[in-house]
C-alpha cells in the first residue's frame, strides 16, 4: 500500500497546472510534495489557480471497474505523508 517502490508511482505537476515550481519526490515511501506555498487560495473564485498533480506519467493501468470505494488519504501540509489506496472492499487494485 502507498509508495512503497521508492517512486512517486508517476505522479508529476500537470501540464495545465498554473503552478508550476512543485516538487514530488518519494520520501519514506510517501509522495511528499513540496512548493504548495504558492497554492493556498481555495474560494471559489480561484480554485482553479491553484496547483494541480495527476499520474500522467504512470504505467500502471488497474481495472477498478466494480470497485466499490475508492479512497485518498493525505496530511495536508506535514513532512510526512500523502498514500493513496483503494479500500478494503476492492483489494485486487492494490496489486
Amino acid at each position: 500500500m502507498g509508495f512503497n517502490d521508492g517512486t512517486t508511482q508517476g505522479f508529476v505537476v500537470n501540464s495545465d497546472s498554473p503552478i508550476k515550481d512543485l516538487v514530488l519526490q518519494n520520501e519514506k515511501k510517501r509522495l511528499k510534495i513540496s512548493g504548495l506555498d504558492s497554492s493556498n487560495d481555495v474560494s471559489e473564485g480561484n480554485f482553479w489557480a491553484n496547483a494541480r498533480i495527476s499520474a500522467d506519467n504512470t504505467a500502471v493501468r488497474k481495472d477498478i471497474l466494480g470497485c466499490e470505494e475508492l479512497k485518498l488519504m493525505f496530511c495536508y501540509r506535514t513532512n510526512d505523508c500523502c498514500n493513496s489506496c483503494c479500500s478494503t472492499k476492492c483489494d485486487s487494485w492494490l496489486g
